[in-house]
């Protein structure tokens, strides 16, 4: 792959996990203040439901961010080893080898 297209894929992954930990933090925030103030004019069951759908809401948030900071580890740990893989130190190992030593 070329530089232009992982750079660009770093920062699409960089602002895809800044938005997700803004949509994070903003559906925290909004629980909390659904917590110190519900309205008054809702049943306990609507209550119920709403914080229900909230916890929800939050629970999928945090996963699709964890899953977009794995994604991103992987994609750095595999630009370094390309990175890596381009300065060549001259001892790679012969896949097809069974014992498992350098080939020069």
């Amino acid at each position: 792959m070329e530089e232009e297209d992982v750079d660009d894929q770093m920062k699409m992954l960089a602002d895809a996990l800044a938005r997700a930990r803004g949509l994070v933090a903003g559906l925290e925030q909004a629980r909390e203040e659904a917590e110190r103030s519900p309205h008054e004019d809702l049943t306990p069951e609507q209550l119920a439901e709403g914080r229900e759908a909230m916890e929800n809401a939050v629970a999928s948030a945090r996963r699709m961010l964890a899953a977009l900071e794995e994604a991103y580890e992987i994609a750095l740990e595999e630009r370094r080893a390309e990175s890596e893989g381009a300065r060549g130190d001259g001892d790679s190992v012969d896949e097809g080898s069974d014992d498992g030593q350098p080939v020069n």
